[in-house]
């Protein structure tokens, strides 16, 4: 860093631009430097507070001895000087994290922190870690002018009667799948915040994915500007008979997700205000059981353009009957589909269906199972043989991407003779991923090398290149 009085002269903005991308010990140093310095990282220095309140076998110790939580009078002296009205309104992200609950001694740091909310005006991102959520704190909370992401995990809540709705665009749940669980004394999230505001609903594990799917459905609550919802898919969610109350309950949904989120990594992170643009209403991306395609209306697909279907169990494979009416029902909503990606076998019914169906499909992703003791699961189940099967597939014309996913029972030499035929037969393709359960894949592609491969492909003379842990670009499928 130059010194205040060095020759070298740069634009605010270009040191505000390099100040972003330092970590926080080359902050400090850089603030160390002079007053110039010190003004412009203070807002990078100060834009997250963490406090995490832990109990270990140490502070058991120290508490023995002092009477008096380590950690305890740091906690709130730090959080004194966050209120302070220089620090204040620089803090853009916030976390506390208890580690047990109940813990009175480390509570106060709870009721100030939440007493003091309102001075935080430029907060964007509050988590909440294994707290008591009480309708004074909600109350606090719902003066946050600034709030786009919620989030609570491990929390449980002590129901009363919220007269400020929380202001925010993303709520993300996540509970302990374990807890026990009581139909009578189910917590109420989406009573908390505006439906009005809210924009995308995360629901990290399977109970919270139950609770408020029942809460959506047995009260009038309606969120109707909500455009994407990622709900945690296992055995209990996907009998549950609330799943269908989100097509009217969510008028305006574009990305529905039956999936297992990445609870690590924020919603607002994983979903950009970009990709919320739609030019049609309705779903744009679907990932999820391929029997609930059935309960949107015609209208309501007309902007879909991605889906990836299974079956009614945690990654089961899709219905090879019930599929049939589902891939008509999409084709008479969404005819315009441009990626598919199935958990099913390509038998010739279904690859038939597909090329009829969808001519302007792009790119089709088949998933298979790969562990497995059957000689050729495919021939028990389907009475069509997997290779045969594989080589002699009918694809859309126009169709650019095929992904196979499970080349059960195959090797690289099986591979050659699947890719020389559909590329031989199909013109329009341009790349061919098979992936083998021994680890390895074998890609095909008009061009001459894949960028995405992080080892250098061998070419052979019928453009076949056998590399290692491929990315495959996800909006092909």
């Amino acid at each position: 860093m130059a010194p205040e009085h060095s020759n070298i002269h740069l634009p605010v903005e270009l040191w505000s631009y390099i100040f972003l991308h330092l970590d926080i010990n080359c902050l400090r140093n850089a603030a160390l430097t002079c007053s110039s310095f010190r003004w412009l990282a203070r807002c990078y220095m100060y834009s997250r507070l963490t406090i995490v309140c832990e109990y270990s076998w140490e502070a058991f110790i120290y508490t023995f001895k002092t009477s008096q939580r380590r950690g305890l009078a740091d906690a709130l002296e730090r959080l004194r000087f966050v209120a302070s009205p220089d620090i204040a309104p620089l803090i853009q992200t916030c976390s506390l994290q208890f580690q047990i609950w109940p813990d009175p001694p480390f509570e106060p740091v709870l009721n100030f922190l939440c007493d003091h909310l309102h001075l935080l005006v430029n907060l964007q991102q509050l988590e909440f870690h294994n707290i008591l959520l009480t309708p004074r704190r909600a109350s606090n909370i719902s003066t946050l002018p600034s709030l786009k992401h919620l989030l609570f995990k491990e929390c449980s809540m002590h129901n009363g009667t919220v007269y400020s709705k929380i202001p925010t665009r993303f709520l993300t749940i996540s509970r302990d799948n374990d807890a026990s669980y009581n139909p009578d004394e189910l917590p109420c999230w989406l009573a908390l915040v505006e439906p009005d505001k809210l924009l995308g609903l995360k629901l990290v594990t399977s109970r919270a994915t139950v609770e408020t799917l029942s809460e959506l459905t047995n009260t009038d609550i309606v969120l109707p500007r909500l455009r994407s919802l990622y709900l945690n898919r296992d055995k209990k969610v996907m009998p549950c008979p609330a799943l269908s109350a989100i097509v009217n309950k969510c008028p305006s949904l574009v990305h529905l997700h039956l999936r297992e989120p990445e609870p690590e990594k924020s919603l607002e992170a994983a979903l950009q205000l970009e990709d919320l643009r739609c030019t049609l209403p309705g779903l744009f991306l679907y990932d999820g059981p391929h029997f609930l395609i059935s309960s949107f209306h015609e209208e309501q697909l007309r902007g879909l353009r991605r889906v990836r279907l299974f079956g009614d169990r945690w990654d089961g494979t899709c219905d090879m009957i019930g599929i049939r009416d589902d891939l008509w029902h999409l084709h008479r909503g969404a005819p315009e589909l441009e990626s598919i990606h199935l958990r099913a076998f390509h038998t010739s019914e279904v690859c038939a269906m597909i090329a009829n169906l969808f001519p302007m499909l792009h790119s089709l992703a088949f998933s298979l199972p790969t562990q497995t003791s059957a000689e050729d699961p495919m021939l028990a189940l389907t009475r069509e043989p997997f290779l045969e099967s594989l080589i002699r597939m009918t694809l859309p014309s126009n169709l650019k991407n095929l992904v196979v996913f499970g080349m059960i029972f195959s090797d690289s030499t099986e591979g050659s003779q699947v890719i020389e035929a559909l590329a031989s037969r199909y013109h329009s393709l341009q790349h061919i991923f098979l992936y083998f359960p021994q680890g390895f894949w074998m890609t095909w592609s008009k061009t001459l090398a894949m960028k995405s491969c992080t080892s250098k492909p061998i070419p052979s003379r019928k453009g076949v290149s056998i590399c290692r842990q491929l990315d495959i670009l996800s909006h092909w499928f």
